[in-house]
């Protein structure tokens, strides 16, 4: 047999393109994977929302471990909040709670929902308090 020939067990014609072919591979994944962490296409978004059995609610209050929870509200004592409310907050912190209540109108009920992207984290109705809570670490277990 001529050294030009190759033997059937004879394969590193194809370890080459094998192994580069797996390089660029891995090359391109890494390329995704720094642009989505380090472009912030990994939100941690929690979106809020209030919804009622009449249309408005009297009074919402959310907090959030960013700001040293302190509360936000929103009070319906000259005219009540329409609903559907919703509100998005952005979460930096990878611990803590984040909570979101809301007071129902009289002789109504309030729902309140915590939400990742489609993901309901917590979904509470109630009168006269709708409460909803989930920690960071729940809503964003890979940060």
């Amino acid at each position: 047999m001529t050294e030009a020939t190759a033997t059937p067990t004879d394969r590193s014609w194809f370890r080459r393109p094998l192994t580069v072919g797996v390089a660029a591979v891995l090359v391109v994944g890494l390329a995704v994977w720094a642009g989505v962490t380090l472009l912030g296409g990994n939100d941690r978004v929690i979106r809020m929302e209030v919804t009622s059995s009449t249309g408005e609610v009297e009074g919402i209050t959310w907090r959030s471990p960013d700001d040293n929870n302190e509360n936000h509200t929103l009070s319906g004592d000259e005219t009540p909040i329409k609903s559907p409310w919703s509100q998005d907050v952005e979460v930096a912190a990878k611990t803590g709670p984040i909570l979101l209540n809301a007071l129902a109108p009289l002789g109504g009920t309030a729902t309140c929902r915590l939400l990742v992207g489609d993901e309901v984290l917590h979904e509470d109705t109630g009168s006269p308090f709708a409460n909803c809570m989930v920690t960071a670490q729940r809503a964003f277990p890979a940060s």
